[in-house]
Parts: C-alpha cells; structure tokens; sequence
C-alpha cells in the first residue's frame, strides 16, 4: 500500500491538474481497510480508529492554524508544502469520521438501538448529497465561513445553508429519478 501512495503521489506532480493524490488515497486506504476488515473482522476497523485518531487529531489542529488563525506569510516551498499537507489531513478526517462513526453504529446497532432507525434512515438519506454540496459553502466564492467576525455563528450558518441545499439537491434528485425523459433514438 505505501508504494501504491509514493506512487500515486509521484504522479500527481506530473498530472495535477488530473487528480488530488490526497483524493486517492482515500479510496486507496478505503480498500486496504476494506481487506483487512474482511480478512480479521470487524475488530481491525477499531484498531485502524485507533491508528488514524491521534494523527487526525493533530493534522487537523495543525490544518485550522494554518487555515483559519495564522495570519503571516510562507514561502512559497512552505506554502506548496502546506497544501499537500492540508489535502491529506482533509482526507484522514473523512477517513476517521467514516471509522468513528462505522464503529459507533454498529456497537448501537449491536445493542439493538438502532433497529429500524429513523435516525439512519434521514442521514443514509442525505449524506451523499451533503457530501456533493458542503464544499460549496466551506471553500468556495460561496463560503459562510466569513459572513460574520464569529467564527461559530459562522459555523452554524455553513451547517443550515448545507443542509437546506443538501435538502433541495436530493428534492431535485429525486424528481429527476422517479420522471426520467424518454431518450428517443433517431435512425
């Protein structure tokens, strides 16, 4: 797996304007701990919790400095650095949050809470949609996050807008899907 990442990362420099390495390796790891799930249970998906926790923790301390308080200026080596950085810890937040809330789930559902959830019926729902939109609000021209001097007020407004056009993309989808048009082939 570590050479399918050099790899991967080798390549970026020659076709960046093809694919974010960091973007891959996502699905990279996806399926090394998708193996390892299937091959040693589910016990290997805590242990891999156990893993990426601390360094998602701290990447992502270091990402929010870096991001949203410091102020000065970097070289621009430092700064090219940064962004690799940054793209990376972006995914080993999604990767952890998968695994945090893979686990969670399952201990609840394994307790019998979750059984015929509508909890996880409203969040299988919209997640895929939430997933398409939320950059459009966070990095975006379009962001909420400076609307206001209050960063959480901020926050909070980037998590409605989310969700109400999380809310609508899926209205939408949904229409499209249940009225497909009639492609008409023409000899």
């Amino acid at each position: 797996m570590t050479l399918i990442l050099f790899i991967t990362q080798i390549l970026s420099v020659a076709y960046s304007s093809y694919f974010n390495p960091a973007w891959m390796t996502c699905y990279i790891v996806g399926y090394f701990i998708s193996y390892y799930c299937k091959k040693y249970g589910k016990k290997a998906l805590k242990i891999f919790l156990q893993i990426c926790s601390p360094f998602c923790v701290i990447s992502s301390g270091v990402r929010i400095y870096f991001s949203y308080i410091f102020n000065g200026e970097l070289s621009s080596t430092y700064n090219q650095m940064l962004e690799v950085f940054i793209g990376y810890s972006r995914s080993l937040l999604g990767i952890t949050l998968f695994l945090l809330l893979y686990v969670i789930f399952e201990m609840l559902y394994a307790k019998g809470i979750l059984k015929n959830s509508q909890i996880i019926n409203v969040l299988d729902t919209y997640s895929y949609s939430v997933y398409l939109v939320h950059q459009m609000f966070i990095l975006s021209p379009f962001t909420c996050l400076t609307l206001t001097k209050s960063a959480l007020i901020n926050c909070v407004i980037a998590l409605l807008v989310i969700a109400v056009v999380a809310y609508i993309h899926n209205f939408v989808s949904d229409i499209l899907i249940r009225h497909p048009k009639k492609l008409e082939m023409k000899a």
